[in-house]
């Protein structure tokens, strides 16, 4: 740990990029050539069907409400570079493309 008294007890986020589903479809579209089923579905909807789950009993409807809170279009949750603490531990922003193509080479899908 490089910082040990400015991340002491303390909550921290981190990522290597940030990105939304669309960038990850498209760029994974770009790399391959190929275009991916796609099926867009509204975060009130997602959000409804979890909140019909819990009041059902089932507790499987927190998967529902991540998906709303990780992946709504304009909810403002991605971590920015400037709340991240990507500096503070050393951990440095990596190329998006080059992560992704490297994972498609390894799965024979380039």
């Amino acid at each position: 740990m490089q910082h040990p008294d400015e991340t002491a007890n303390k909550y921290l986020g981190s990522a290597s990029f940030n990105l939304s589903q669309n960038e990850l479809i498209a760029l994974v579209e770009d790399l391959t050539g190929s275009k991916l089923p796609v099926t867009h579905v509204k975060s009130a909807d997602v959000q409804k069907a979890g909140e019909d789950k819990l009041a059902a009993g089932d507790f499987r409807a927190f998967v529902d409400f991540l998906r709303v809170h990780n992946s709504a279009d304009g909810a403002g949750n991605e971590l920015t570079e400037e709340q991240s603490a990507n500096g503070l531990i050393g951990l440095p922003y990596e190329d998006l493309k080059v992560v992704v193509e490297s994972w498609l080479k390894r799965q024979g899908a380039l």
